[in-house]
């Protein structure tokens, strides 16, 4: 499974059930007929899985190339998150927030969207499935913007054989 290479994201939620993020690098679109769908996965011990479904809101911000270090603070990797480890999830969860504040725009779903994202997806709660050790959450798409425009072309932060990478070579475009 590691050799499949995908996208990075951060997944977000906030409302009722609180406020939480994670890093996903489990991400499909579902669906590109309207309304159109996507899906991320989800470990079910984590606070942002189970605050999803209590929110019945996600959002879904896919990072570029520059972004490997808000991946790892949302992963838990970052040694702001480990120095901390001794505190509760969703503690942590906010501390993520509080220290990246400046970074995040809340959607009209009330969840957070990155705003230097390549581009953010707002969702509502379709379906959440366990299978085996994750959920497979699904989501209708309520909003889609793509990042700030003007700025060099940016490529997208991939994650592959347990690592962070890039990109090297422009897209081959097929028709």
């Amino acid at each position: 499974m590691s050799l499949l290479a995908t996208s990075v994201a951060i997944a977000t939620t906030d409302g009722s059930a609180g406020k939480a993020g994670a890093t996903v690098s489990t991400l499909s679109p579902v669906s590109a007929e309207s309304p159109p769908s996507l899906l991320i996965c989800l470990h079910h011990k984590t606070s942002v899985a189970q605050k999803i479904q209590g929110n019945k809101t996600f959002a879904v911000s896919i990072l570029d190339e520059t972004q490997r270090d808000i991946a790892q603070l949302f992963a838990g990797q970052s040694q702001s998150s480990q120095s901390q480890s001794s505190q509760s999830q969703s503690s942590q969860s906010k501390d993520k927030f509080d220290l990246t504040q400046h970074l995040w725009q809340q959607t009209h779903s009330s969840a957070w969207r990155l705003q230097d994202a390549l581009a953010f997806f707002d969702c509502q709660l379709l379906q959440s499935v366990r299978c085996q050790s994750h959920f497979v959450v699904i989501g209708r798409v309520l909003d889609i913007a793509l990042g700030p425009s003007g700025r060099k072309r940016r490529k997208p932060l991939i994650y592959a054989s347990r690592a962070y990478t890039m990109l090297s070579d422009p897209p081959i475009r097929t028709t």
